[in-house]
């Protein structure tokens, strides 16, 4: 059973689901209120094209696993600010 669970998740293609759809929900599901939503769409969207371009990753398995790439990119973005923050500014 959980083989068979497993390969029909892995054929899963979402119902009015696209790229742009995923792209607009990870955005609107990122709390960080410092960025603006163009901001924070051009990150994801970035992001989740090179994710869509490794081989085996689809639509159907980002759409499955949106809540973890949310934490993800939550996480990404803590420590992006971490590293910006540590800069020395340039004068």
């Amino acid at each position: 059973m959980p083989n068979l669970q497993r390969d029909l998740g892995l054929a899963y293609t979402p119902e009015h689901w696209d790229r742009i759809k995923l792209a607009a929900w990870l955005c609107t599901n990122l709390p960080e209120p410092s960025l603006t939503h163009a901001s924070k769409l051009a990150f994801v969207s970035g992001w989740l094209s090179s994710l869509l371009a490794q081989p085996g990753f689809d639509l159907g398995r980002a759409n499955l696993q949106k809540f973890q790439m949310r934490n993800l990119l939550e996480a990404r973005i803590r420590e992006l600010r971490a590293m910006a923050s540590c800069q020395p500014s340039r004068s």
